[in-house]
Parts: C-alpha cells; sequence; structure tokens
C-alpha cells in the first residue's frame, strides 16, 4: 500500500510540472471567451495566434449527407473587430465566375463557401437582425442582412474594405480568413454565432454547421454564442538556445549512496524529490532484507 501511494504521489507531482493554455469548443451553447490579439494578417494565413482563441468544429451535418468538415479559430482585436480563421476540408466543386453574384443574376450561397452568422446581443428570438459573412472556395466575399434581401453584397468590387477577407487553398481543401466589424462590441458582451459550410459536392443544399438544428443558417434560436473576453494573447518568447554544459554527478558526503543532481531547467524539481525518496526506499529495502534472513 505504501508502495502505491508514493507512487501515486511522484505521479501527481509530475502532472502539477505541466499546463495547457488552450481550449476548445466542440459546439453546443457556449463557444467560449473569445481573446484579444494584435498584429493579425488577413491573407487566408493561419497566424500562430489563433492557437491561443477559441477553436470550433463545424463538423455537425445538417442537411443532405455533407461531406465538408471545418475548424474555425476565433480572436478580437481588442476595438470594434472579431477575427475568424477556418479551414475546410472535402472535395472542392470548380467554381464559374459568372455564379459569384447575388441574386437574382446567381445565387452566390450555391457555391463551395465558408459563412459566418451573428445575432449581435444574443437574442435568439429574431433573425432580421442577424447578419452574415461569406467566402466562396475561390476566395470571392460577400456579406448580409436578413432584414434587406437588397443588402446582399457580392463580390471584392463591392465589398471593398466592410470587412476584411483572405483565402488560401490548402491540402485537402481551402482556408478563409475574415476581419468582421460588430457595431458596440466590447469585453463581455454575448454575441450568438453559427457557422456554415456549403458542400457542393453532394448538392445545393448540402450543409455542415455547429448548432442549427434546422437546416437554416438563419435560425438565431439555434446559434451557440461567444462571450468578448477582456485577456490579451501574446506570442511566445523565442526561446534562445545556448550551449549545454555536461551533467556532474557528485557524491553527498553525508550520504555517500544518494548521487546530488546539478539542478538545472525544470527537471531540478523532480530531481529533489527523487533525491529526498531514495534514502527512504534504501532504508526500507535494507530493512525488509534483515527482517528475513
Amino acid at each position: 500500500m505504501r508502495k502505491i501511494l508514493s507512487l501515486a504521489f511522484i505521479l501527481l507531482l509530475l502532472l502539477s510540472c505541466f499546463s495547457i493554455n488552450a481550449f476548445a469548443a466542440q459546439g453546443g451553447k457556449n463557444m467560449g471567451s473569445v481573446p484579444i490579439a494584435s498584429g493579425i494578417v488577413i491573407d487566408g494565413i493561419k497566424d500562430s495566434l489563433y492557437d491561443q482563441g477559441v477553436v470550433i468544429a463545424v463538423d455537425k451535418v445538417v442537411a443532405l449527407d455533407a461531406t465538408h468538415r471545418g475548424t474555425a479559430w476565433l480572436l478580437w482585436d481588442g476595438a470594434e473587430n472579431l477575427y475568424v480563421y477556418a479551414e475546410v476540408k472535402g472535395k472542392l466543386t470548380p467554381i464559374d465566375p459568372a455564379d459569384q453574384k447575388p441574386y437574382p443574376e446567381a445565387m452566390c450561397w450555391l457555391l463551395d463557401s465558408f459563412e459566418v452568422f451573428f445575432d449581435v446581443g444574443n437574442e435568439g428570438t429574431d433573425s432580421s437582425t442577424s447578419s452574415q459573412y461569406r467566402i466562396d472556395a475561390a476566395g470571392c466575399p460577400s456579406y448580409d442582412w436578413r432584414n434587406e434581401w437588397n443588402g446582399l453584397q457580392v463580390g471584392a468590387d463591392i465589398v471593398g474594405d466592410y470587412f476584411g477577407y483572405g483565402h488560401k487553398y490548402i491540402d485537402g481543401g481551402y482556408a478563409v480568413e475574415f476581419k468582421i466589424p460588430v457595431e458596440g462590441i466590447k469585453a463581455g458582451m454575448v454575441i450568438g454565432l453559427e457557422f456554415n459550410i456549403n458542400d457542393m459536392s453532394v448538392s445545393e443544399d448540402a450543409r455542415a454547421m455547429v448548432t442549427a438544428n434546422a437546416n437554416d443558417g438563419w435560425n438565431v434560436g439555434e446559434y451557440g454564442y461567444i462571450t468578448i473576453g477582456a485577456n490579451e494573447v501574446v506570442i511566445a518568447e523565442e526561446i534562445v538556445e545556448t550551449e549545454e554544459l555536461p551533467e556532474v554527478s557528485v557524491t553527498d558526503s553525508a550520504n555517500p549512496a544518494v548521487p546530488v543532481i546539478p539542478q538545472t531547467g525544470e527537471s531540478s524539481f523532480i530531481w529533489v524529490i527523487l533525491a529526498v525518496l531514495l534514502p527512504l526506499i534504501f532504508a526500507i529495502a535494507k530493512k525488509k532484507g534483515f527482517q528475513t534472513r
């Protein structure tokens, strides 16, 4: 029993030396608290800072056996913009530029694309106040307001700098990046959120989402939500490599059986514990051996 307790104690000490500073929301209502980050470049390439933000899987098939799956990362610039970087994996369908137009000329949502839906205030009752931002698999941006059908804006020339966007083809799919202005955004604010992946490799109605139970990105009552946080994430300081000196093992003059290990780096604490435990183990073993003779 004592041996088991000793091993358990050592294991707990070892585990306490490690920590995890990132988290992921895997769907559900509460998607997490979005931290502040600065220096994000909107180019369709994932900045390392995103790994410290909220991470959300977009993999709930809601219509027609969609095969595309995605992951989204969120950050806040501490001012008026939310950053969203997303990667979508799946077989892509070629896009005709003639389809990258708003209704009635075309229907740009009937293309492989990634969509962001916001319900600012997270009221969850009236879709007329929600907004939508989209980037298709070929990099064409668009946005829409539910309460203004004519509000649908498609194409780089029309979207202009209303929201920032980036695109890049990646192995097995595509990546998109948004810089979206949110009116009145501040720390502590709760925002309803949904993502939608349109998968044309299956059907014009095939979709994967996060939380919605209905095949409709405007169904605000099914949105999850994010909380705008106040904590700022930073790039970890670069570790400067130095020449390592060889470890030298010396002997404790008071107890020649116990080596003294130089205490360097993160292992020093563990070696101290071992140095304390080893004499006890030797003493117990010696006593036990004496009694069995």
